[in-house]
C-alpha cells in the first residue's frame, strides 16, 4: 500500500466489531500495517492519543 509516497507492507484481516452484536461481534475486514504504521502518520503515535475527551 502507498500513503503519502510512502510504501507501507500491510496484511488483510478480520476483526470482530462489538457495537451491534455485544455478546458474539461481527466479523469486519481490515488492514494491519507492520512496524507499527511507520509512514502512514506524521510524528509518533502517541502524538496521537487523547487522555480525556470529556
Amino acid at each position: 500500500m502507498i500513503v503519502k509516497n510512502n510504501q507501507l507492507t500491510v496484511t488483510r484481516g478480520w476483526q470482530k466489531d462489538y457495537t451491534a452484536d455485544i455478546q458474539h461481534g461481527t466479523n469486519v475486514p481490515c488492514w494491519f500495517i507492520h512496524n507499527n504504521g511507520d509512514g502512514l502518520i506524521d510524528g509518533n503515535h502517541t502524538d496521537y492519543i487523547v487522555p480525556s475527551i470529556f
